[in-house]
């Protein structure tokens, strides 16, 4: 039986890894732009982008992540391909559970809840909320929870992912039970 909800969530992470792992410039411009971490190019000491520049998903680019210096450009850049790698690696192994797991295991509540509960402390780390001086999504030591969730609010379809697979699976809708022969 292959769980296609754990297949639609193993392909976002896996699409987050592709991205991260071999688009690190563009990655990097978007993260580092007004969508998501809101640096200027003077606070950075990066070349600037046109204003109102978008990304072919469209979102705001900030800098052009390819004119970053050394030693920041490096750290970044390490930084965002490792994590594309441990997004592959859940990927990988969340589409593995998805086409082997029997129909009747609890893995199929197991996984979306282990998946939601990722997303959760993603938020916490993201918003500061372990520690504010190391926040994975550093404005948000300057704004409100609210806001900074707003900024994060492009994983929104992923956590209603996880929620759904987690609600269907506890509620034995999907998937079902296999019919007596």
């Amino acid at each position: 039986m292959i769980n296609v909800l754990m297949v639609l969530r193993s392909i976002a992470f896996l699409i987050g890894a592709t991205a991260a792992m071999f688009s690190i410039d563009d990655w990097m411009t978007v993260m580092l732009g007004p969508d998501c971490w809101n640096y200027s190019a003077k606070e950075l000491g990066a070349k600037a982008v046109q204003a109102g520049a978008t990304d072919a998903l469209g979102m705001a680019k900030g800098v052009e992540a390819a004119t970053l210096r050394q030693p920041l450009a490096q750290a970044l850049r390490y930084s965002v391909s490792g994590v594309g790698v441990h997004l592959l690696w859940i990927g990988l192994g969340v589409l593995l559970l998805a086409v082997t797991t029997p129909r009747a295991s609890p893995l199929h509540v197991q996984v979306p809840l282990a998946l939601l509960l990722l997303d959760v402390l993603t938020l916490a780390n993201a918003t500061g909320s372990f520690d504010p001086r190391t926040a994975g999504h550093p404005r948000c030591a300057t704004s409100s929870l609210a806001e900074c969730a707003g900024a994060l609010s492009a994983f929104g379809p992923v956590v209603v992912l996880d929620a759904l697979a987690a609600a269907l699976a506890a509620a034995k809708i999907y998937p079902r039970k296999a019919k007596a022969a």
